[in-house]
């Protein structure tokens, strides 16, 4: 326990019984709903038993996803989900009726409705509080239309220096209205996420593609199916495809279901345990907030800390549920990757090629049989807590938290907003901008996203630094690695605060308690890394250099991914279609 003055503070922060009601209540309809997803996922596995042909079973399957989407939301928005209603019909006419302009007018109005229900429904104050609101169903919405527009702008165009995700998910053609009210309705998306793209949907319910019998050796995608831009292999289901390539894998997803129910469980209980003490009310209760502006300097560190790690345990309960339910459903499948051949085996073939397909069986061979690669329930994996908590670089942050909204803000807006060139501060402030307008219009989610933007070029700085400046020996030594995990973790936390006090004075007078000394460093690391840049022309052994592109990549992903609650979220390049 920390001791202020003589009180120790597990004891001096009061909970607000009003508020903790409302967590609870959160809790309630939100695992309610998710884990009758869970069991509802469950048995869609049941939709695709041989020896019926998938063709035949496709539009059963859209109707399963609306029937159950719609139960699941119906419970904790109630009426409210006639809201969504709105941006679904309107961007489905922009695919069918104006496919070259759908992406930017999705952009104008979908997004322009949904800052109108958070201004109109003051949905900030309503989730601080632990209240079911349905702006955060519209936010999940607005993601996908947004996304099946402006891929279908890409199809319609098809104007050259798409990146190659964008040109991956470009579509030709609009889907029908059963796959489309399927798509917004499915999986029991839209209560927490994650966000999915449209082709990755249809290719699962087609059971093409990832989802295909024996996808990583028949589709030739090695895994890496995910949404491909293949219109007749995306259309494909033939009835040799009769049995789900996710049937034989069954019982590991059940495992890995249950696992993330676990999860659940324990972030929820870490959550309701810590909420109390460690809630807002630490910073807005007058009892609680005399407890934190009258401790020491480290001390109110401390609890900028706890307040953090305990408003993203909501978060990460959540969406353990929903990623459960994804697994249990089949559609986090990830078929194992195909191992390339060693020289040896390549030899064989070869001889095999030349004999007539009959080649000689060498003792290396018969002895050397690789254990065969397992699948992976990850596609949709939304956080990582160790690495979030245990982030020693900002960079890591946009890898483990909420990260398929953040692979949105990447190729849907930071790429576009950068074409042609590396990102620099200027995308990077306007790609958080869209993620805090995302959010809601208080002054809470602006500070945050604009002090987020800060810690992840200050981040790109340090890296640069590591890589071309400083001995090798800085970047691998233990002391330096605590100082930036404790630097990561002081940043994040102290930012955060603002994304959970939401208010602009209460959250500068909890910035100005600690002198604003985060910002401050920030802001000094990025000055001097413009008046005093790293020393470009010195590189490191081969090994390091072939690891860097990688590292920059995912330090310049950061750029996109400040998506939700109290964090920045997105994915690498090199791991887009992965997922």
């Amino acid at each position: 326990m920390l001791r202020v003055r003589g009180a120790e503070l597990g004891l001096a922060v009061c909970p607000d019984p009003q508020r903790y009601h409302h967590h609870r209540t959160f809790f309630f309809s939100l695992s309610f709903s998710t884990s009758t997803t869970f069991f509802s996922n469950s048995l869609s596995h049941a939709l695709n038993l041989p020896p019926n042909p998938p063709h035949q079973l496709n539009p059963a399957r859209h109707a399963y996803a609306i029937a159950t989407g719609l139960i699941l939301l119906a419970y904790p928005f109630g009426s409210g989900i006639a809201n969504l209603a709105v941006p679904a019909v309107t961007t489905y006419a922009l695919l069918a009726q104006l496919p070259a302009f759908a992406g930017t007018l999705a952009w104008c109005l979908d997004f322009a409705f949904l800052l109108w229900c958070h201004i109109a429904g003051a949905s900030g104050g309503a989730w601080k509080e632990g209240r079911v609101d349905y702006t955060g169903a519209l936010m999940i919405l607005t993601l996908k239309c947004i996304a099946a527009a402006v891929s279908r702008q890409d199809g319609a165009t098809a104007r050259p220096g798409l990146s190659p995700y964008a040109a991956t998910h470009a579509r030709r053609a609009a889907p029908t209205p059963l796959e489309w009210a399927s798509y917004c309705l499915s999986c029991g998306g839209l209560l927490s996420g994650p966000f999915f793209e449209l082709g990755d949907y249809l290719d699962y319910v087609n059971r093409v593609g990832a989802w295909e019998n024996n996808s990583n050796t028949a589709s030739g995608n090695s895994g890496n199916g995910s949404g491909s831009n293949n219109e007749a292999t995306r259309n494909r289901a033939s009835p040799s495809s009769s049995s789900s390539c996710c049937l034989p894998h069954l019982r590991p997803a059940l495992l890995a279901s249950f696992l993330r129910l676990c999860k659940a469980v324990a972030c929820a209980a870490a959550y309701f345990l810590l909420a109390p003490r460690f809630g807002p009310s630490l910073f807005e209760s007058a009892s609680s907030s005399k407890v934190f502006f009258a401790a020491p300097l480290a001390s109110r560190f401390a609890l900028l800390w706890a307040a953090g790690v305990t408003d993203r345990a909501k978060y990460y309960a959540v969406w353990s549920i929903a990623e459960a339910g994804l697994i249990a459903a089949g559609f986090s499948y990830s078929p194992p990757p195909v191992a390339a051949a060693s020289e040896e085996e390549a030899e064989q073939q070869e001889l095999a090629a030349q004999n007539g397909g009959n080649a000689p069986m060498t003792t290396a061979t018969a002895t050397k049989r690789p254990k065969p690669a397992s699948p992976t329930f990850e596609r949709f994996t939304n956080a990582r807590i160790l690495g979030v908590e245990c982030a020693t670089s900002a960079a890591a942050l946009p890898l483990n938290w909420n990260v398929c909204t953040g692979r949105f803000l990447r190729h849907y807006v930071y790429e576009r907003l950068n074409r042609g060139g590396r990102g620099g501060l200027r995308t990077l402030l306007a790609t958080q901008g869209v993620a805090g307008l995302w959010h809601g219009t208080f002054p809470g989610y602006a500070l945050f996203f604009l002090s987020s933007a800060f810690m992840f070029e200050s981040s790109k700085a340090l890296y640069r630094y590591e890589k071309y400046s400083w001995p090798r020996w800085v970047a691998n030594c233990l002391p330096w690695k605590v100082i930036k995990w404790a630097f990561v973790a002081a940043c994040l936390n102290y930012s955060s605060s603002a994304f959970i006090i939401l208010e602009y004075g209460p959250s500068v007078r909890v910035w100005r308690a600690v002198h604003f000394l985060p910002s401050f460093v920030m802001a000094a690391i990025v000055v001097v890394s413009k008046v005093v840049p790293p020393r470009r022309g010195r590189r490191r052994a081969a090994s390091t250099v072939a690891a860097a592109p990688a590292a920059e990549a995912a330090t310049g992903t950061g750029a996109g991914g400040a998506a939700a609650a109290g964090a920045p979220a997105s994915q690498p390049a090199s791991r887009a279609k992965a997922e």
